[in-house]
């Protein structure tokens, strides 16, 4: 299942406001990323660093999915995550508690 696209980050401006003026956490998984907004939206950054390309996929599906479990919680914020090789170790409710957890530092602004 796809990320909808009401709640995706793909234009590169966003990316880069986002990374500039947001609040970050920064921990094995990569860098987390949020500024406050009207209503939840997410953005991956997983380079070649991570792996090849079946793990590159992997991680990106695996952020899709903590995404889309974060969607019932009422977060308002933009999110981007810089991924690292180690995301594909961490479960899909890890993830979600790293991105609701950098959107509430960044709503509590």
């Amino acid at each position: 299942m796809v990320l909808s696209k009401q709640h995706r980050i793909n234009r590169g401006e966003d990316f880069r406001r986002i990374l500039r003026r947001g609040r970050r956490i920064s921990n094995a998984a990569g860098v987390f990323v949020a500024l406050p907004a009207e209503r939840p939206r997410f953005g991956f950054i997983v380079s070649k660093a991570v792996g090849n390309a079946v793990e590159r996929n992997r991680a990106k599906r695996l952020l899709r999915a903590a995404a889309r479990s974060t969607l019932g919680q009422e977060i308002g914020a933009e999110v981007v995550v810089k991924a690292s090789r180690d995301v594909l170790s961490y479960s899909v409710d890890e993830l979600a508690g790293l991105l609701e957890e950098v959107a509430r530092l960044a709503t509590a602004r």
